[in-house]
Order: C-alpha cells, then structure tokens, then sequence
C-alpha cells in the first residue's frame, strides 16, 4: 500500500510517497526513489481512514527520527562521486592515534584509493582525517 505524506524540510513542501514493507521501505520524491531500512519498527495496524470531509487529497504527516535534528537537502543521488577509472579499487591507510587519558584518543588517518592502473585512466582519491574518541 502506497501512502502519500507532505514533508516541509527547510520552510519547502515536498509530497512524498512512501511504500512501506518489512524491514525496508521505499520512499519516492519528485521521481527519485529512495530505499529506507527501518530497525526495530513494529508497524502498528492501519484503522481504515473515514471519508475526507474536504475535497483535498493531500494527507499530512510526520517523519521523524531517532537521531534529533531535521532534514536540510539531499545532496547526493545514486552515481554522484568521483569515477575512479575502474571496477575494481584498492584502498590503503595508515592511521595514527594516541591515547590521551583512559577514556579518549587524538587520531589521524590518510588513506589513497585508486584502480593500480588496471584501467585507462587512474585519478585516485586521497583523505585524511582528524578524529576525536571519547569512551563513556
């Protein structure tokens, strides 16, 4: 069963649909499909809905999340990111960290990714990362 929900992200409307199944839902908007796992949700029955007293035929709800905070855009869709050159990728990392009382660490990474030539072009993509552990 499809349902049709209205979502304001950011002060805009979007109509959202959303086919909700066992442990994923998808979620379509403005024709791009997205697919939701949902942990541990114990998707109450239906009650079969009374006639609309209004001629309208947008139903508003709410998504929520456990995570507090709101949704700002969405940025990224599927095939967005950088064409490595190949199929196959190969990731290596050096990572460096040091403890700095019982409970929290100070770390670095960087790590290289690239084909190793295995296609005809080979760009490669390097990061490196600052992080903060703290244990509780």
């Amino acid at each position: 069963m499809t349902e049709k929900r209205k979502v304001t992200v950011d002060g805009e409307d979007f109509e959202v649909e959303i086919r909700p199944g066992e442990g994923n839902w998808e979620v379509s908007i403005e024709g791009r499909t997205y697919t939701v796992e949902i942990e541990g949700l114990e998707r109450k029955k239906q009650r079969k809905r009374s006639a609309a007293k209004t001629s309208s035929t947008t139903v508003s709800g709410i998504i929520s999340s456990a995570i507090p905070g709101k949704i700002v855009a969405i940025m990224a869709a599927e095939g967005d990111g950088k064409d490595l050159g190949h199929m196959l990728e190969f990731k290596s990392e050096v990572q460096l960290s040091l403890d700095l009382s019982k409970n929290s660490e100070l770390g670095f990474s960087y790590n290289h990714i690239s084909n190793a030539s295995l296609g005809d072009k080979n760009p490669g993509a390097n990061s490196y990362m600052f992080n903060f552990l703290k244990n509780f």
